[in-house]
């Protein structure tokens, strides 16, 4: 089937950076700190280059191998019929559950730090709604509007990093490796789960990929500056709010924007960090989303996805709500379970295809051989 749709080069380095910073941004100087309290700058800076290398070195390898394919192809192609739709599967279900935290983490926040009075059904409903409108039009309408909101998103990211400098102690991420590298190890596994494994869903837009020959170089710079974009509020999260403050805090991205003030000028600057953190996980929830329903139409062998976006869509709203019970259940999933869940379908699974695709093109050339 003839790829139509096309993303250029900067369209995908955008895209990449915003899938990183995605909800990362407000929930991981929390998750880092309760891991390695104040060496979580550390983990930032160790998770952020082994992200980095993961990309490199496993998802660019795999476009390389197959660069007209998306990862769901791969399987198939790879493991064959039944066990790459086994494969195939596993990772449609990966992203349904993505998309459903994501959703959920939305409608938490808005409810406990905006609209404490709205129901969260609502909340989510809504959110989701936009979702499927926006991925109705395509992932080139999609890749076209990230290049309208992200230079908002630099700009005030940078406008809100300049004013938090006065705040600053170094103190705070003092003294180093005080527990051993036990918690830094936890807390890079941690920070790899969410968000670098997740990366994997990326590979569902290769074939939209418009100019091969920067691909390599766009989305290599896409995930450095993504995490550099993650690392940036943890390191100040933790000399501004102290490390044990910055554990406490879910939202201490959002907590930390309240100390922010022009005065006379700008008032109330933690709505900023709450556009910013919007949009972000808006993109990344409607990649997320698009590439779950490409993935059902891959395997079901659909015409088109567009018809699976209402229902899939409904499906997450009420899936988002029944996937636990309150926020603190959901955060210990998210820091735990979801780590093995993203390590295996993220990672291992990518390698096992890789590692196949060279032994069996090895085995090819050694017959051509002879």
């Amino acid at each position: 089937m003839k790829v139509e749709e096309k993303i250029s080069s900067l369209q995908l380095l955008i895209i990449n950076i915003l899938f990183v910073v995605g909800s990362a941004i407000l929930f991981l100087p929390s998750t880092l700190a309760f891991h390695a309290k104040e060496d979580a700058w550390i983990v930032a800076l160790l998770g952020g280059a082994i992200g980095v290398a993961i990309n490199l070195l496993v998802y660019l390898t795999l476009i390389g191998l197959y660069p007209e394919k998306n990862i769901i192809q791969m399987y198939t192609l790879t493991f064959g019929k039944y066990l790459g739709g086994f494969f195939s599967i596993i990772l449609c279900l990966y992203a349904l559950i993505l998309c459903s935290l994501i959703l959920r983490g939305i409608g938490d926040f808005v409810v406990t730090q905006i609209l404490p009075k709205s129901p969260l059904s609502i909340i989510i409903a809504a959110f989701m709604l936009i979702i499927i409108l926006g991925s109705r039009l395509g992932i080139e309408t999609i890749a076209r509007s990230s290049e309208v909101f992200f230079p908002w998103v630099i700009g005030l990211f940078i406008l809100c990093s300049f004013l938090i400098v006065p705040y600053i102690h170094f103190d705070w991420i003092k003294p180093f490796l005080e527990d051993g590298l036990i918690p830094i190890i936890k807390g890079t596994l941690s920070y790899l789960g969410f968000p670098y494994f997740e990366c994997v869903l990326l590979l569902m837009l290769v074939p939209h990929l418009q100019n091969r020959t920067k691909t390599k170089k766009a989305w290599i710079w896409g995930i450095c500056i993504g995490a550099f974009f993650l690392f940036i509020p943890v390191i100040v999260s933790t000399m501004v709010l102290g490390p044990l403050e910055t554990q406490n805090q879910m939202y201490s991205t959002y907590v930390l924007a309240k100390l922010l003030r022009i005065p006379v000028v700008l008032e109330r600057m933690e709505v900023i960090v709450a556009f910013i953190w919007i949009i972000s996980i808006f993109f990344k929830l409607i990649i997320c989303f698009y590439s779950l329903l490409k993935g059902i139409q891959t395997i079901c062998k659909l015409s088109s996805y567009k018809m699976l976006t209402f229902p899939v869509g409904f499906f997450l709203v009420n899936f988002s709500i029944i996937i636990g019970e309150d926020i603190v259940i959901l955060n210990t999933f998210s820091s735990t379970i979801w780590t093995i869940i993203s390590l295996q379908t993220g990672f291992l699974m990518p390698v096992l295809l890789l590692l196949v695709s060279w032994m069996r093109q090895t085995s090819q050339k050694t017959t051509k051989g002879y």
